[in-house]
């Protein structure tokens, strides 16, 4: 936290609080969802311009990140020591976050392909926007303008953090600039790629029925556990754990679904069918750790591997209205588009169910999610979202 505090009071000695205030109204009439969310926080004055808002908001917004332990470990561990300052972060914050949801974004890509005209943007901005660039282009078929910007990104930065995004890391592979880590993650993303193109596991589930268990506690002590298992398939997610409560979970995983997020969460998998992640692998910068874990299962289960693609994510923020959604609802989405109802679909132990808003527990472990990730993820929204489209479409 010394570290947050005294970033802050850098910032109010050099004055950069009223360049905060400008940065963050660029950002907003730039950024439909940030400025969704400003609006959203102030609708109830219904009188105040859009500069009121931000005025409101940016004391807020800095005693929060006084606050934020994620904040302190962003800054501790992915910061340039000479970019440590709040402006630059909040910056690109906003591009990664606008270029992980919103791909491909031709205001993101407008903004990266200014700040690459100057020498200073590239030895002071974070190192991520340039590999952010260089899969932006390549996501374009720029590849000629991919290749100048990875070589220069070399030059600077040698081949630092590359293997962490796997698009460009396996175009780096095809144009020789290379290490063992930048090989296994070409690898990874050619099975990636390999599976979702033969996209076997549609065809796996096409008929069967399916079990779509949820890590919340709602059916502790109602005993299910055998008609779980009686299921042809049986979805399970993240940090599940079928060695505990199986009379009311059972035991049988036949997909494991995985966040991004869980990065170090490593499961044998020997008995699974599938591994499916909730998110696009290619907008994502995974550790060394997640990669090791990747590539081990590449190895040997290379054939088990999926994801959901972005373009499905991004429909379902737009008929949802979420912000950002949860992996159980890309998976109920998911199945949606693929099969069209939920006849063949039985959920379990959701708390979208019977709207129990409050109901966040994990069934095997005594800890609530937090007030403020619920709130993050807007789980009012996604409950409501999920409760139409699940019993809208089951019969």
């Amino acid at each position: 936290m010394r570290l947050i505090t005294k970033a802050i009071k850098s910032l109010q000695k050099r004055g950069l609080r009223e360049s905060i205030k400008r940065f963050l109204f660029y950002m907003m009439v730039n950024n439909k969802m940030f400025e969704d969310w400003i609006v959203q926080k102030t609708t109830q004055q219904v009188n105040l311009t859009l500069n009121d808002c931000i005025n409101q908001q940016i004391d807020l917004i800095v005693n929060k990140l006084t606050r934020n332990d994620l904040f302190e470990t962003y800054m501790s561990h992915r910061i340039e020591p000479q970019a440590n300052d709040l402006i630059y972060y909040a910056k690109h914050r906003r591009i990664l976050f606008s270029w992980y949801y919103y791909w491909p974004n031709n205001m993101i890509l407008h903004e990266l392909e200014n700040l690459a005209l100057s020498h200073w943007s590239w030895k002071y901005e974070y190192k991520q926007l340039w590999l952010i660039y260089c899969a932006c282009l390549l996501d374009k078929g720029r590849d000629e303008e991919a290749e100048r910007v990875l070589k220069r990104y070399e030059k600077l930065y040698k081949k630092h953090e590359i293997e962490q995004l796997l698009p460009v890391a396996d175009f780096a592979s095809r144009i020789g600039i290379s290490n063992d880590s930048i090989e296994k993650s070409s690898l990874i993303y050619k099975m990636f790629q390999k599976n979702k193109k033969t996209n076997h596991i549609v065809s796996y589930m096409k008929d069967k029925k399916i079990a779509v268990v949820s890590n919340g506690d709602a059916c502790l002590g109602k005993g299910l556990g055998k008609e779980i298992d009686a299921n042809d398939i049986v979805v399970r997610f993240n940090c599940f754990d079928n060695t505990a409560r199986g009379n009311d979970y059972g035991n049988k995983t036949s997909i494991w679904v995985k966040c991004l997020s869980v990065q170090d969460e490593d499961k044998n998998i020997e008995n699974m069918d599938y591994v499916l992640y909730s998110w696009d692998v290619n907008r994502f910068f995974f550790s060394e750790n997640h990669l090791n874990i990747l590539y081990d299962y590449a190895c040997s289960h290379h054939d088990k591997l999926t994801y959901i693609d972005g373009d499905l994510i991004r429909s379902l923020l737009d008929d949802s209205l979420l912000t950002i959604s949860t992996s159980g609802c890309n998976v109920f989405y998911y199945l949606y588009k693929l099969f069209g109802n939920f006849h063949n679909i039985n959920a379990y132990g959701f708390s979208f169910l019977t709207l129990d808003y409050d109901n966040r527990n994990h069934y095997y472990e005594n800890k609530k999610i937090p007030d403020e990730l619920a709130k993050f993820n807007d789980l009012y929204t996604e409950y409501n979202f999920l409760n139409n489209l699940y019993f809208n479409n089951k019969e």
